[in-house]
Order: C-alpha cells, then structure tokens, then sequence
C-alpha cells in the first residue's frame, strides 16, 4: 500500500485478506459490509477483531485515513 502522508510517500505491504477487501472498497463496498465480509468468512469474534485491525492500522496513518 502506498499513501502520502504530509510530504512524505509511504509503503507498507499488505495481507492477502487486506488486499481482498480494499479491491471490494473500490467499487463501493462500505466499512459494514467489509465487517460483515469478514465475519462471515472468517466468525465473528476473528472477523470482527479483523475488521478493527485494519480500521485501526488505515487511521493510525498506516494508509486509508479517511472513510
């Protein structure tokens, strides 16, 4: 993942299942239905604890900080 923070470019790479669900976002999937993806796929204590993983790291100016 590349982003801009400030002057500064930024990369960190991603996890399989973080690259899934960022492709969803493109065409319109939101932050709900990505929770609901998630627990689907993977139960909802591990789907959600998921979720908030990558919400956490795309607000912690890892990437994504704006919804």
């Amino acid at each position: 993942m590349i982003w801009r923070q400030d002057f500064v470019t930024c990369f960190r790479p991603i996890d399989p299942d973080e690259h899934q669900f960022l492709m969803k976002l493109q065409p319109g999937l939101g932050f709900t239905e990505m929770c609901a993806t998630l627990v689907q796929e993977l139960g909802e204590g591990e789907g959600v604890a998921r979720a908030g993983a990558l919400r956490a790291g795309w607000a912690g100016g890892q990437g994504l900080g704006v919804w």
